[in-house]
Formats: C-alpha cells, sequence, structure tokens
C-alpha cells in the first residue's frame, strides 16, 4: 500500500528555441496527456503517481513555462490545445512584421507576442478553475530567467591573506531569475498573472528582435545589492532582454527549487527533465583565421556568447554527480574503516576534528551572516546529510558496532569537513533526462531559428516531431515497463499529432530560406534596411551616404543572407 501512495515528483526545464517553441509545444502536449493518462491507472499497475511542481525555463521555454502553469493549474482538458495555438497557429512572420507598436530600436512588433499571453495566461484568470491536472501539486514553483540590461551591483567580501582583514570588491551581474508561487487553494489574482505574463514576454525578449520588455521589480529581488534600495530606479521599471541570453536551460534554479520543495535535499527519485529543440547540435568552427574580416570576427563572438549559455547547468550538473560519486565512494571507505578500528574516547584527533567542524562554520557565518549559518546550522547539516544515501546507511551500520557512539560522531564530523572540502554540502546526485533533437532535422532551425515563423506546415512538422519524440522517451525516462498508448481522436483513431506525412519527413529537415515565400523575405529585408537606415543616422552618417550603403552594401549582405 506504501507504494501505491507514493508520489514521484518532476521537476521541467525548457529552454529557448524561437520558432523551435513549435517542438517544445509538442512535447508538452505529449508529457501532459502522459501524466494525466499514467496518474489514472497508477493504483491498479501499482506505479507512484506523478506530481509536476516545479518548471523552470529561459526564453521560449520560460513563455512555454507560464503558458503550461496555467494549463496545469486551471483546466487541463480545456486548455492543453492552447500549446499548439499559441505556437502554431497564433504567431508567424507577417504578424511580427506588423506595423502596430513598431519600433526603430527594435525588428519586429511584439503586440502578436502580447495578444498570445493575454489569451491564453493572463484571460479569465477571474474565473474558477474547471479541473486542474491530476498531477498538480499543492504549490507550483515557476522560475524564468531574464537579462537585465541595467545591471546589479553586489559587494563580495575577501580576507586579506595575512592580516585577515575582511574588504569587499563590486561586481555587477546581468542575469537573473523571477521566481512565481501558484498556490491551487490561493491561486494568483487577476494582477499577479499580469505580472507572470509581463515576465513570460521579457524572459523571450529576443534582442534587437524586439524592444526591451519594462518590469517593476523589487527591492527585496536585488536583497544585498547596491540597488535594494534604490526607489527611484525601482518605481521607473527595469529594461530586460532574452533571458536565454546567460541562462537558457536554468537547470541550476530547478535544482534549488528542489531542494526547497523536498526540506532541504533533494529527493532521490526525483526527475530533472530538460526539454531543448537546440541541444544535439554544434558551433564548431573549423576555419577561423587571425586575419579574417571585422565582420567575421563580431560574428562568431556573438555565437559564442550565445552559444555559451546552452548546455552550461546540463553539464555541471553531470560533472557534480560525477563527483557525488566519487565522495560516495570514498565515504564508504571510510565508513569501512572506522568500522573495524578501535578509538579513545578522548583522542587528540576526535576534538581537532570536531573543532575543524566548527572553524568551518565560523568562517562561512562570518562572511554570510547568521541568518544563513545560524547557531544550530551544523548540527542541521549534519542532520540533512545523514538523511542521504549512503551516510544514513553508513550511520546504521556504525550504530550496532563496538563503540558505537564515538564512531558515530567521528564519522559525521569527518563527513562534515569532506562535504565542505569537495564543495559538496547540500548536494545530492539527481535523475537527469533529455528530450532534445538535433535542430539540423528540425524545419525551423534556419535564420537562428527564426525559420519557423515563415511557413505554419514548417511549424507543424516540428511540433508533431516534438510529440513523436516524447511518446518515444517517456516510458524509459518515467521507467515504465512498457509504452503507454497514444492520444485518440473523437473516432478511437489514433490523433492526428502522430501523424507526419512521409513527403514531410524527407523533405522538411533539408529546406532552407530558397523555400520561403519571397514575398516575406522582402518583406523582411525591407524591415531591416529601414532599421540599418535608423542605425546609421544615429551614428551621423549624412543622407547621401546612408543611401548608398542600403543600395549597394547592406541590401547585397541581405540578399544573400536571405537567399533573395
Amino acid at each position: 500500500m506504501e507504494m501505491l501512495m507514493k508520489t514521484q515528483k518532476i521537476a521541467l526545464i525548457m529552454a529557448g528555441g524561437v520558432s523551435l517553441g513549435s517542438y517544445e509545444a509538442g512535447v508538452l502536449t505529449e508529457l501532459l496527456y502522459a501524466l494525466e493518462t499514467l496518474n489514472q491507472t497508477a493504483e491498479a499497475e501499482g506505479r507512484p503517481r506523478y506530481e509536476l511542481d516545479i518548471m523552470t525555463g529561459g526564453s521560449a521555454g520560460g513563455m512555454t513555462a507560464a503558458l503550461t502553469a496555467r494549463i496545469m493549474m486551471y483546466d487541463l482538458a480545456g486548455r492543453r490545445g492552447h500549446l499548439y495555438k499559441a505556437w502554431v497557429e497564433d504567431i508567424d512572420i507577417v504578424k511580427l512584421l506588423g506595423d502596430n507598436d513598431s519600433s526603430e530600436n527594435a525588428l519586429f512588433s511584439k503586440n502578436v507576442v502580447r495578444q498570445i499571453v493575454q489569451q491564453y495566461v493572463v484571460g479569465e484568470t477571474d474565473q474558477s478553475p474547471i479541473k486542474p491536472a491530476s498531477f498538480s501539486p499543492e504549490t507550483l514553483h515557476i522560475s524564468l530567467s531574464l537579462s537585465n540590461m541595467h545591471g546589479i551591483d553586489y559587494q563580495i567580501p575577501y580576507f586579506v591573506s595575512n592580516s585577515r582583514e575582511e574588504q569587499s570588491f563590486m561586481t555587477t551581474t546581468f542575469s537573473e531569475m523571477a521566481y512565481f508561487p501558484i498556490k491551487k487553494n490561493q491561486l494568483p489574482s487577476q494582477e499577479e498573472w499580469v505580472t507572470i505574463g509581463e515576465t513570460a514576454v521579457a524572459t523571450g525578449n529576443f534582442p534587437i528582435a524586439f524592444k526591451p520588455q519594462l518590469l517593476f521589480r523589487k527591492g527585496t529581488d536585488y536583497a544585498d545589492s547596491e540597488q535594494e534600495y534604490d526607489v527611484k530606479l525601482l518605481s521607473a521599471g527595469l529594461c530586460f532582454i532574452d533571458g536565454g541570453l546567460f541562462n537558457n536551460e536554468p537547470l541550476g534554479e530547478a535544482v534549488r527549487l528542489a531542494r526547497e520543495a523536498d526540506g532541504g535535499n533533494v529527493e532521490s527519485d526525483r526527475l530533472f527533465i530538460l526539454i531543448d529543440p537546440s541541444i544535439n547540435s554544434s558551433l564548431h568552427q573549423t576555419n577561423i583565421s587571425p586575419e579574417g574580416s571585422l565582420l567575421g570576427h563580431v560574428k562568431r563572438i556573438l555565437t559564442m556568447v550565445m552559444g555559451e549559455s546552452h548546455a552550461h547547468d546540463w553539464l555541471k550538473a553531470h560533472r557534480k554527480n560525477t563527483e557525488i560519486e566519487w565522495r560516495d565512494q570514498f565515504a564508504r571507505m571510510l565508513g569501512h574503516f572506522i568500522e573495524h578500528e578501535s578509538f579513545e574516547s578522548n583522542s587528540r584527533h576526535f576534538h581537532e576534528l570536531k573543532n575543524l567542524a566548527e572553524t568551518i562554520v565560523a568562517q562561512k557565518r562570518s562572511l554570510k551572516g547568521e541568518q544563513v549559518y545560524p547557531e544550530d546550522y551544523l548540527v542541521e547539516s549534519l542532520d540533512r546529510t545523514f538523511q542521504q544515501a549512503p551516510f544514513k546507511e553508513i550511520d546504521r551500520r556504525l550504530a550496532t558496532a563496538e563503540q558505537a557512539d564515538i564512531k558515530r560522531e567521528l564519522f559525521r564530523y569527518l563527513a562534515f569537513v569532506l562535504n565542505n572540502v569537495a564543495g559538496l554540502q547540500k548536494k545530492a546526485s539527481i535523475n537527469l533526462a533529455l528530450i532534445g533533437a538535433d535542430k539540423n532535422k528540425l524545419a525551423g532551425e534556419q535564420l537562428n531559428s527564426f525559420g519557423g515563423f515563415f511557413n505554419e506546415q514548417w511549424r507543424i512538422y516540428d511540433y508533431r516531431i516534438g510529440r513523436e519524440t516524447a511518446h518515444a522517451l517517456l516510458p524509459k525516462i518515467l521507467g515504465l515497463q512498457r509504452a503507454y498508448p497514444k492520444e485518440t481522436d473523437a473516432t478511437g483513431q489514433s490523433h492526428k499529432d502522430y501523424h507526419i506525412r512521409q513527403d514531410w519527413r524527407e523533405r522538411f529537415p533539408t529546406v532552407t530560406l530558397k523555400d520561403v515565400d519571397r514575398r516575406l523575405m522582402k518583406a523582411l529585408r525591407h524591415r531591416i534596411l529601414d532599421r540599418s537606415n535608423s542605425v546609421m543616422r544615429d551614428f551621423g552618417i549624412p543622407c547621401i551616404f546612408r543611401w548608398l550603403l542600403k543600395q549597394f552594401v547592406i541590401r547585397k549582405k541581405l540578399n544573400t543572407l536571405l537567399k533573395l
């Protein structure tokens, strides 16, 4: 019966992908269907029920996270189709090039994005939920990455090596997270949903494509910073651009939220699932020369900056899992050694080890303060550590050994020092899974992944590839013994989302900008030429030279880029 009542928690991390948000929408549509379907049969099949309680996202992934939160907490059956509508039907290049809200400091209008957020995230939030998802939690934690154009200053303390005198230096950060708890018994007000919606627009605010998004943040969002009490700045609002610029796959934030939600330690069976349509692709470039053109080097530097945010947290988590595995092996060796040795009750080494642990805590407290490291921190830290494997099992074994009390105490202090020396305090191995795609096999990857906005069939294809991929991978990710049934339509037949035309499979992965309607490409060229004129005017370039540059240099470059 205990197994039947168990709940397996899931944290989702959604990466950015511009028009490849259609792929993510397909993955999410399938995942939401799968969790709801599997929860209905969990008790009969002796499986745990699933609970999706954490979502983090950057750029398009952040927008999708906000949309998914609204779906699962209000009306899964009635709103799940909004993922398809938002990413396939309701957005295209014509609407993005619309003149309304067009600005000389951006290529595209944000009106269509605002309309989507208003309709599917903010709209009708004054009404009661109809039927939330069975996997919706009591509190859904969502966090969206942002890039703050102002920068936030922090004083970082350090000690002068010889005198131990504390000093500090200033650093400025530009990447931040916007966190929203969504409680089932006290859902956000419409005003709060407006804030969530505006933040979703900000995280997807691709630089240059859209003008910066104004958000009103609180001083508490910047605790201990130089701007925490800057009333003038905070009351005027801050400008933000695409959160994926610095944090495209906020896995670290998902782990932090999971640790808090799980009571200090991440539950051992919690799943972290990363959805990323672009992770399986290379940005390597072989032919780079010191004599290359200035423009070529600028383009490469921009690619490097953008590319550095991809898979960063994923690689870090994988490396941390490996370090934890090494630590656990060493801890087992220490435990075995202590179990079979004899120790004096007043051993000098024991007291030195205890003093070292207390010194570590005192040092941390002097840097971060008593709120972070209170008086009982050492005891609480040890209690948390010994709730996890392998420390819990080793402690249980030592409890039955001779000199049990001193051996258990000795091992506890050794474990504390080991974790702090290795930088693994509050760390545990996490279960990572990926639903990704080689973006070179998707239709919308051209033009820095804006290509899907030029053709609805391409977005449909990428969406269906997302559903197909998720259906194939989820049984293994969720630990199922067999595949779950596909969704059916009103006639009992397999849903159309699973059917991909063979000619699409053969042709769409190799489409290029040459396959785009020429009128659309010319409209984009016209917009870029118009904005380039504004930039040159800001640089003080005379009108005649602007015209010459546009007609004989920029237009030529654009024709090559856009295949015109």
